[in-house]
């Protein structure tokens, strides 16, 4: 467990033993003389000076955003959530969208794949876990002659009932997957997690049943915050029937600035405080940790 955050905390820090989330420095060698490069400057080539026609494209990891701090990356996360629910026609490929996600999930994943999860369980119980959004635990008595359902060891007698449901979904979208894609998909290997949207339940011993619940909370972590900010824009009557009609009547630009004031307001309020200190408090956790199982989003194991 860990203690309380102190306001101090969470202005827009999140202190690792390790930096994840900044790329290193690359020093240059005192050796080396930068002027001797001078040359390379010119292109013999072409007979031009100054700026290229057209602009040149920077690429994202050479910017501010790859460097920016956890908590900017998890807004532009949370704004991504928004804007794919009020104003679907926005740029959810936008490299400062991507690299949010993806600086965050290296760190949320490194806790999933390393620690929680674990090589000797069987490959359906872990397609399992990574296919279903949802999951939750019953405990039964001891089942001496059932051995746990994940790892299949000896001595290691089933204490829980672990079901996972929901629809399978898209990572990258977070969108449901049609039953047409279920159809169509070969693949029990893919992103998508695609398969038959069934509850599947296993009798698993107390050490897997831990490792599996945390597992599962960080590999799904972007879809339990999605539920979360949905859940908000529901309480505050943004998703009744009655706005939807009226947004539908507005230009692109006017639905661009409602969802970036209801962003806005998520800040001012201190929701979007809030949510990025339960994110910290769940990767806490999760580092200390003794395969034990967690929490995500308050569900705890």
């Amino acid at each position: 467990a860990i203690g309380p955050v102190s306001d101090d905390d969470d202005q827009e820090t999140y202190q690792q033993d390790s930096e994840p989330y900044a790329d290193s420095d690359v020093p240059i060698e005192e050796k080396d003389n930068l002027d001797e490069y001078e040359e390379d400057f010119v292109d013999d080539e072409y007979d031009t000076i100054g700026a290229p026609a057209q602009p040149v494209s920077i690429p994202i990891e050479f910017t501010r955003h790859a460097h920016k701090k956890p908590i900017k990356h998890f807004k532009d996360v949370v704004e991504w959530m928004v804007h794919n629910k009020l104003n679907p026609a926005f740029p959810r490929n936008d490299p400062i969208y991507t690299i949010a996600v993806r600086k965050l999930d290296d760190v949320v994943q490194g806790y999933a794949g390393s620690k929680f999860m674990s090589a000797v369980w069987k490959a359906d119980f872990t397609e399992t876990l990574k296919r279903y959004p949802d999951c939750t635990k019953i405990d039964v008595p001891t089942m001496f002659d059932q051995k746990c359902e994940a790892c299949g060891r000896s001595g290691h007698p089933a204490k829980h009932q672990l079901t996972f449901s929901g629809k399978p979904y898209h990572r990258d979208s977070l969108e449901d997957i049609s039953s047409d894609e279920e159809d169509d998909s070969d693949d029990p290997e893919s992103d998508s997690h695609s398969r038959s949207s069934h509850v599947k339940a296993f009798f698993l011993g107390r050490t897997c049943n831990a490792n599996a619940e945390t597992a599962h909370a960080l590999y799904h972590w972007r879809h339990q915050l999605n539920q979360f900010v949905l859940i908000t824009l529901r309480s505050e009557g943004h998703l009744s029937r009655e706005k939807i009609l009226e947004r539908n009547d507005w230009n692109t630009k006017k639905k661009q600035k409602y969802a970036n004031g209801v962003v806005d307001g998520m800040e001012a309020n201190g929701q979007m405080k809030e949510l990025y200190r339960e994110f910290k408090q769940n990767i806490e956790v999760a580092r200390e940790a003794k395969n034990e199982g967690g929490y995500f989003y308050g569900r705890r194991g």
